[in-house]
């Protein structure tokens, strides 16, 4: 656009244009700002208006830029010798440039063009520069066309008349819903058309960053793509009614991101999937609730919330039906790279300052909308209301989840809905989330995570045991140099996973269970992928305490750093937390999905068990297994005539870890117990055990009882 000429040649000679008009308020309306260019070219700001009448002459007027906070600190720059003309309306307005060195392109003497095409071709020139001003993108600003003599202030105080003013805090109002990862030059903050009026466009709610499918591919003088409109008009996002239950559900909440190793804590979101009719989440209220239905750290003055976790949504966030929106803890993107190699962006940064997400037990993330903040009026003594403040309650979810330490142990796992189950409705309840699928690795900018963001939930699945299909049939409490293990027999005929099972020992007191320690079946490789845990059909599965049975190193927090990890060389597994002793009767629980699996116990002191003998469910014990290694008349002792895997020269452990269980006795039960002492009868299968025990240490003996 080239600045327009005041005056026509016509026939018969040279005649005056009708004279602009001396300014007067709402002769021109401020329709676009771009006050927070990036990069290199982040003093190149501009400014957009339209004339609502005929043309305006600026001469002897100014573009002041007050700060709000300190009304003294005003910014000036004269206008003269700008005239706007009439054809700069709302379809084809006007564009005012900052005059600065570094926004000149190459060779020009002032700013000579505000928008390039990609190929570096001049596509906007300005209607006219000016000096002085810096239109600031921190804090609550004033920007106003001035025409008098004081400009001291956006007012009228001084006795100016001014033309259109706007009243904006770009850091608050509109830098969160500017994505620079896809437009490094910035963006711009336009005006709707139907709110082209001086006192209309003083509501922020009618501005927005511009819509990216229909604003125009352009760029700065540094050649960096903004997303802005100048010189056109404005494209807005498509105004949605506001939001209403049943319009949208909240399916999947990441409320643990990895702290450790890596720390990305604050890195917390939520997605919300539209589930009715399109509707806008703009001036609607996020809240996080306690069981009792009150306010997270919530206080009150005369029934308005003045402090707890909640915070307003400032900007247009449309949700559509079918569609899934994300909102993210003050960050963007929210995964740099996912299992398909894309960024996955947040629609909507939510102040992190407020919000943060604190999901204790009972408390419930929830979404309002239509209410002001305000509450009601009075204090009633009455327990203040969410919705007299906040609104119509749209959705609401749970927040904490008992299965995420079991699931997800090391954390950085979301929690989300299958997609059946994607509504206001369903995700109400705990038990409608999952964790997500673990090949579903996510890495954000500092660490990795198992999510689903902006997609429709799927769950993990496992080929998990029944009741009674994984049974105890060997322990070894008290061994000698090496952890302590047990073992667990496969009798389903297939292969039972067993990822993110728990193994839990406890003691009882009173009927009660006390000293209680669960490991989780769970860990993570050092590329982030899943360590599986499968038994195979019919085997005997043995599982160590922290280390393999031949010391090596087995912890389950182990993430692949060390040589050996919780899957051990020869089919074991280890867990993390607890050691059996020869003191108590110690009890084994396996629960795989919050279901039991099998329970069975030993006692090494009732049942006379000595040092580096394990005890033996015998496989002649009658009945089904499950139930008969509940009774500690049907274990044994391993005698010395069992196989023995030797630590060192002076320690041998007896027993048959991994192989089907041999009761090397008469069976001669003593009344009263200790169950049934094995003694030097029968016949061991020692070439095989020894030929198995052989690739696990190398050094194998056989001794006699």
């Amino acid at each position: 656009m080239l600045p327009a000429y005041s005056t026509l040649l016509l026939a018969g000679g040279l005649a005056a244009a009708p004279a602009a008009a001396a300014p007067s308020r709402g002769d021109l309306v401020i329709t676009e700002i771009m006050p927070a260019p990036k990069g290199d070219a982040s003093n190149c700001e501009w400014l957009e208006v339209a004339a609502t009448g005929g043309a305006v002459d600026l001469t002897g007027c100014r573009l002041l830029e007050v700060d709000a906070s300190d009304p003294g600190s005003v910014e000036s720059a004269a206008l003269d010798g700008i005239t706007i003309p009439a054809s700069a309306t709302a379809s084809s307005p006007a564009v005012l440039a900052r005059d600065t060195a570094s926004c000149r392109a190459e060779g020009a003497s002032t700013v000579d063009c505000v928008a390039y095409d990609a190929d570096g071709n001049c596509l906007v020139a300005p209607t006219g520069t000016y000096s002085g001003v810096s239109i600031n993108n921190s804090g609550e600003r004033i920007l106003c066309i001035a025409c008098g003599s004081a400009f001291s202030a956006c007012d009228t105080s001084a006795g100016d008349t001014i033309v259109d003013e706007l009243s904006f805090d770009w850091s608050s109002d509109f830098a969160n819903d500017c994505d620079t990862e896809a437009y490094p030059g910035g963006c711009s903050a336009n005006l709707r058309p139907e709110a082209v009026d001086p006192d209309a466009n003083d509501d922020l709610d009618q501005w927005s960053v511009p819509d990216p499918a229909s604003a125009p591919e352009v760029y700065d003088v540094a050649t960096q793509r903004m997303l802005a409109t100048p010189g056109e008009a404005s494209a807005v996002p498509e105004v949605l009614p506001a939001c209403t239950a049943g319009d949208l559900a909240i399916t999947e909440i990441m409320t643990t991101p990895k702290s450790d190793p890596q720390s990305n804590s604050s890195h917390e979101w939520f997605e919300v999937a539209g589930t009715g009719s399109d509707c806008d989440l703009s001036g609607c209220w996020l809240v996080q609730v306690e069981a009792d239905g009150s306010l997270v750290d919530g206080t009150w003055s005369g029934g308005t919330p003045t402090g707890g976790k909640f915070t307003q949504v400032d900007a247009a966030l449309p949700v559509r039906a079918g569609e899934h929106v994300l909102l993210s803890h003050g960050y963007s993107p929210i995964a740099v790279a996912g299992p398909d190699g894309l960024e996955v962006p947040s629609d909507y940064e939510y102040d992190y300052s407020s919000f943060w997400m604190s999901p204790e037990e009972g408390r419930k993330l929830a979404i309002y909308c239509g209410g002001d903040g305000t509450g009601a009026d009075g204090d009633t003594g009455a327990a203040p209301s969410l919705e007299a403040a906040f609104g119509e309650l749209v959705d609401e979810a749970p927040m904490s989840f008992d299965f995420l330490d079991t699931f997800c142990p090391d954390k950085g796992c979301s929690v989300n809905l299958p997609a059946d189950a994607e509504s206001p409705t369903a995700n109400d309840e705990a038990d409608a989330w999952c964790i997500p699928p673990l090949e579903g690795v996510y890495q954000d900018e500092e660490a990795t995570f198992v999510g689903t963001p902006g997609q429709a939930g799927s769950c993990q699945t496992f080929a998990w045991p029944e009741p009674g299909e994984l049974v105890f049939t060997e322990f070894m409490p008290d061994p000698a140099g090496t952890p302590d293990w047990f073992e667990m027999h496969n009798l389903a005929g297939r292969d039972l996973e067993l990822s993110w099972c728990t193994i839990t020992r406890y003691r009882e007191e009173d009927g009660a269970e006390t000293d209680v320690e669960t490991s989780a079946l769970a860990a993570m490789d050092a590329a982030g992928q899943p360590v599986p845990f499968t038994v195979g059909a019919d085997a005997w599965q043995v599982f160590s305490y922290k280390a393999c049975l031949d010391g090596g190193a087995g912890d389950t927090a182990d993430t692949g750093g060390e040589d050996e990890g919780p899957v051990c060389p020869d089919g074991s597994f280890t867990y993390d937390r607890g050691s059996m002793t020869t003191s108590y009767r110690e009890h084994m629980r396996l629960e795989c999905g919050g279901q039991v699996i099998d329970e069975a116990s030993v006692d090494a002191s009732w049942m006379g068990l000595r040092k580096g003998h394990s005890a033996m469910l015998d496989p002649e014990a009658p009945g089904d297994p499950a139930t008969a290694n509940d009774d500690l008349d049907n274990w044994c002792e391993a005698a010395y005539t069992q196989p023995c895997f030797q630590v060192s020269d002076e320690a041998c452990n007896y027993g048959t870890p991994g192989e089907e269980n041999a009761c090397l006795t008469d069976l001669n039960v003593i009344e009263g117990g200790p169950g049934c002492m094995c003694a030097t009868g029968g016949s061991a299968r020692g070439a095989a055990f020894a030929a198995w025990l052989g690739l696990l240490l190398g050094a194998v003996r056989r001794r006699r009882a």
